[in-house]
């Protein structure tokens, strides 16, 4: 989205549309974050004025942008209207602009990952078809660009079963990872696993 600009509409009463144009200035926030939506309260205005002057007013501007420079998280700020001089009245001087600051989201892919086995019965031996897979991990910038394959343990849980030929779902676990806000696919999703007595 354009952090430089963004858009409200505000109502008069006598139907007039007035926009405020606001803006975010051209400081980023912390590495790793990106402004993911701006929004303003109250949404509509009452104004009143003369008819004529009422009728050229199109824009109204706030004293100051949305300073976002270093953040990494949501806040909210009140910021003043630029009143003009033609308006008699305004039913706010004020707009809360609420920001939404969020981690930039990427995506990456480890291939050849070998699954691994746990909870094998015992007295059994247990053997899967798959030697390798691919984990494709969606999430936050600077947790998957500092990722290794060594933090991603791909395995098939064989608690609660015994003999026999079973198709078994691969799961994921991730070591030396915050998890907020990952996902992740593999593929395949599922694989054979054969347990025999020993």
């Amino acid at each position: 989205m354009d952090r430089r600009l963004k858009m409200w509409s505000w109502r008069f009463t006598s139907h007039e549309i007035i926009t405020a144009l606001l803006g975010i200035n051209e400081c980023q926030p912390a590495k790793g974050y990106e402004v993911k939506s701006v929004t303003a309260s109250p949404t509509s205005l009452i104004a009143a004025g003369d008819t004529a002057a009422l009728e050229t007013i199109n824009t109204l501007f706030t004293s100051s942008p949305v300073d976002v420079s270093g953040k990494d998280a949501s806040f909210a700020v009140d910021l003043t209207l630029r009143k003009p001089g033609t308006l008699t009245y305004l039913s706010t001087d004020t707009v809360k602009v609420e920001v939404e600051i969020g981690p930039v989201m990427i995506t990456r892919t480890f291939d050849g990952l070998k699954p691994v086995l746990r909870n094998v019965p015992a007295g059994c031996n247990a053997a899967l078809n798959l030697k390798n897979v691919s984990v494709t991990v969606t999430g936050p910038e600077n947790t998957l660009t500092s990722m290794k394959p060594a933090f991603l343990l791909v395995y098939a849980d064989l608690a609660g079963y015994q003999e026999g030929v079973f198709t078994l779902p691969l799961t994921v676990e991730f070591n030396n990872t915050d998890l907020q806000y990952i996902t992740y696919v593999v593929e395949p999703a599922e694989t054979e696993v054969t347990i025999t007595a020993k």
